[in-house]
């Protein structure tokens, strides 16, 4: 994902290419990470490049940022379909456990629509 700024172009790390098709196809709306930065200075109304491992890339609004205390209240809280589409719940946490061991980390969920 890549922030684009005012006054730079931040690069962050690229979505595996099933969540980013289900960028593209409008099912994938929330993208979850560290509550560290860059992430941290991302704002509502900020546009974000997501990109693909092949170098594809989207561009999109941020409407919404939840901060949360935990993956396990991300699970419970959010509608997890939209982080992770056409998964199982089974697949979804073993996903989400992999990318967050610590299970008390701090997280950012940023909700954003397509744009262009």
């Amino acid at each position: 994902m890549s922030i684009e700024n005012r006054k730079s172009l931040i690069e962050f790390p690229p979505l595996l290419d099933p969540l980013f098709e289900s960028v593209q196809q409008g099912l994938k709306t929330l993208e979850l990470r560290k509550e560290q930065p860059p992430f941290t200075n991302v704002k509502v109304a900020d546009s974000v490049i997501l990109k693909s491992r092949k170098s594809e890339q989207v561009k999109v609004e941020i409407i919404a940022i939840r901060k949360y205390k935990s993956l396990d209240e991300v699970l419970k809280n959010e509608n997890v379909e939209k982080l992770a589409p056409n998964t199982t719940e089974e697949q979804r946490r073993d996903f989400a456990q992999r990318m967050f061991p610590d299970p008390n980390v701090p997280l950012l969920l940023f909700e954003f629509k397509k744009v262009g």
